[in-house]
């Protein structure tokens, strides 16, 4: 079984912000399969069920993601973790696959580094860097 994640933030203020770019990836994939997200008070986040895996939205804000992750990865022990998040040293739309590593300063990763381990996969997704971070990383993407 794979615990697959989406990072982002909770509430209609942070959709399909950049920074919810794990959220918006998960969305498009249960869509796609017909299926649904159900909310879980237990692991404090949306949670569907497919096949061998388990997506996981976290409603914590990002900087708290890693106690959802505990929950989920406690108790349905799966044999591998896969973390989708937005990167913005990679370039808008990019995406990477890596196995471990460093959070990169990302407050998503830093709470699951703290609380479960670094010994995750990693879906990097790029959302290009621009001055102003925190505006950049809240912003909206551009239809085109």
């Amino acid at each position: 079984m794979t615990l697959l994640v989406g990072l982002g933030n909770p509430t209609l203020r942070y959709a399909h912000t950049r920074h919810n770019a794990g959220f918006d990836i998960l969305d498009s994939l249960v869509s796609e399969l017909d299926l649904s997200f159900t909310f879980s008070p237990k692991h404090n986040a949306y949670l569907c069920v497919y096949k061998d895996f388990i997506l996981l939205k976290p409603q914590t804000y990002m900087n708290l993601s890693g106690e959802s992750v505990l929950s989920a990865k406690n108790f349905y022990k799966p044999k591998e973790l896969l973390i989708v998040h937005d990167d913005l040293d990679l370039p808008l739309g990019v995406v990477r696959f890596k196995n471990g590593g460093g959070n990169g300063g990302h407050n998503g990763l830093k709470s699951i580094d703290l609380l479960c381990s670094n010994s995750y996969y990693r879906l990097r997704v790029g959302i290009s860097k621009e001055i102003g971070v925190i505006e950049h990383v809240l912003s909206k993407f551009h239809k085109n």
